[in-house]
Protein backbone atom coordinates (compact mmCIF):
# COMPACT_ATOMS: atom_id res chain seq x y z
CA UNK A 1 0.00 0.00 0.00
CA UNK A 2 2.74 2.47 0.97
CA UNK A 3 4.66 1.58 -2.20
CA UNK A 4 1.61 2.51 -4.32
CA UNK A 5 1.32 5.89 -2.60
CA UNK A 6 4.98 6.66 -3.27
CA UNK A 7 4.66 5.63 -6.92
CA UNK A 8 1.47 7.71 -7.27
CA UNK A 9 3.10 10.75 -5.67
CA UNK A 10 6.11 10.43 -7.94
CA UNK A 11 3.88 10.07 -11.02
CA UNK A 12 1.88 13.15 -9.98
CA UNK A 13 5.08 15.13 -9.44
CA UNK A 14 6.43 14.10 -12.86
CA UNK A 15 3.12 14.99 -14.54
CA UNK A 16 2.97 18.42 -12.90
CA UNK A 17 6.62 19.06 -13.73
CA UNK A 18 5.99 18.34 -17.40
CA UNK A 19 2.82 20.46 -17.48
CA UNK A 20 4.41 23.51 -15.88
CA UNK A 21 7.59 23.37 -17.97
CA UNK A 22 5.97 22.91 -21.38
CA UNK A 23 7.49 25.51 -23.77
CA UNK A 24 5.17 28.04 -25.44
CA UNK A 25 5.18 29.54 -28.94
CA UNK A 26 7.66 32.28 -28.05
CA UNK A 27 10.16 29.68 -26.80
CA UNK A 28 9.85 27.79 -30.09
CA UNK A 29 10.27 31.00 -32.12
CA UNK A 30 13.41 31.96 -30.20
CA UNK A 31 15.00 28.53 -30.66
CA UNK A 32 14.27 28.37 -34.39
CA UNK A 33 15.40 31.97 -34.95
CA UNK A 34 18.67 31.18 -33.16
CA UNK A 35 19.36 28.16 -35.40
CA UNK A 36 18.53 30.05 -38.61
CA UNK A 37 20.55 33.10 -37.52
CA UNK A 38 23.59 30.97 -36.76
CA UNK A 39 23.23 29.33 -40.18
CA UNK A 40 23.11 32.76 -41.84
CA UNK A 41 26.15 33.90 -39.87
CA UNK A 42 28.07 30.75 -40.85
CA UNK A 43 27.29 31.39 -44.51
CA UNK A 44 28.45 35.02 -44.22
CA UNK A 45 31.65 33.93 -42.45
CA UNK A 46 32.42 31.44 -45.25
CA UNK A 47 32.33 34.12 -47.90
CA UNK A 48 34.08 37.43 -48.03
CA UNK A 49 31.74 39.90 -46.44
CA UNK A 50 31.37 43.59 -46.22
CA UNK A 51 29.17 45.90 -44.20
CA UNK A 52 26.30 45.42 -46.65
CA UNK A 53 26.31 41.65 -46.12
CA UNK A 54 26.31 42.17 -42.37
CA UNK A 55 23.33 44.48 -42.67
CA UNK A 56 21.63 41.86 -44.84
CA UNK A 57 22.09 39.26 -42.12
CA UNK A 58 20.32 41.53 -39.62
CA UNK A 59 17.48 41.99 -42.10
CA UNK A 60 17.21 38.24 -42.73
CA UNK A 61 17.10 37.53 -39.01
CA UNK A 62 14.28 40.04 -38.64
CA UNK A 63 12.50 38.45 -41.62
CA UNK A 64 12.79 34.98 -40.04
CA UNK A 65 11.16 36.30 -36.88
CA UNK A 66 8.26 37.80 -38.82
CA UNK A 67 7.89 34.64 -40.92
CA UNK A 68 7.74 32.46 -37.82
CA UNK A 69 5.31 34.83 -36.14
CA UNK A 70 2.84 34.35 -38.97
CA UNK A 71 3.55 30.74 -40.05
CA UNK A 72 4.61 28.87 -36.91
CA UNK A 73 1.90 26.95 -35.12
CA UNK A 74 2.68 25.34 -31.79
CA UNK A 75 0.54 22.43 -30.70
CA UNK A 76 0.55 22.20 -26.93
CA UNK A 77 -0.08 18.69 -25.67
CA UNK A 78 0.30 19.79 -22.00
CA UNK A 79 3.28 17.49 -21.38
CA UNK A 80 5.18 18.59 -24.49
CA UNK A 81 4.70 20.87 -27.49
CA UNK A 82 5.39 20.53 -31.20
CA UNK A 83 6.09 23.43 -33.54
CA UNK A 84 5.11 23.17 -37.17
CA UNK A 85 5.43 25.51 -40.12
CA UNK A 86 3.02 25.62 -43.02
CA UNK A 87 4.84 26.65 -46.19
CA UNK A 88 3.75 26.17 -49.81
CA UNK A 89 0.89 23.94 -48.73
CA UNK A 90 3.15 21.60 -46.76
CA UNK A 91 3.25 21.27 -43.00
CA UNK A 92 6.62 20.40 -41.50
CA UNK A 93 7.46 19.72 -37.87
CA UNK A 94 10.35 22.01 -37.00
CA UNK A 95 10.60 21.88 -33.22
CA UNK A 96 9.79 19.81 -30.16
CA UNK A 97 9.59 21.23 -26.66
CA UNK A 98 9.68 19.51 -23.30
CA UNK A 99 10.94 20.48 -19.82
CA UNK A 100 11.56 24.14 -20.82
CA UNK A 101 13.82 23.00 -23.69
CA UNK A 102 13.08 23.35 -27.39
CA UNK A 103 14.80 21.02 -29.85
CA UNK A 104 14.77 22.19 -33.44
CA UNK A 105 15.66 20.78 -36.81
CA UNK A 106 19.38 21.01 -37.39
CA UNK A 107 21.26 23.23 -39.83
CA UNK A 108 21.75 20.45 -42.37
CA UNK A 109 17.99 19.90 -42.62
CA UNK A 110 17.46 23.62 -43.12
CA UNK A 111 20.07 23.68 -45.91
CA UNK A 112 18.37 20.69 -47.52
CA UNK A 113 14.94 22.35 -47.40
CA UNK A 114 16.30 25.58 -48.87
CA UNK A 115 18.04 23.74 -51.71
CA UNK A 116 14.85 21.79 -52.51
CA UNK A 117 12.84 25.01 -52.79
CA UNK A 118 15.11 26.44 -55.50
Amino acid sequence: MRKNIIIGAFALFAFLLLVFTCPNKQDHEEAITYVVSSLINEKIDEEETDALALLGSFYLTKFVGQFLDSRLRVNNYFLFSVGEVNYKGKTKNVSFGILNQVYTIDKEDIKKEISEDK
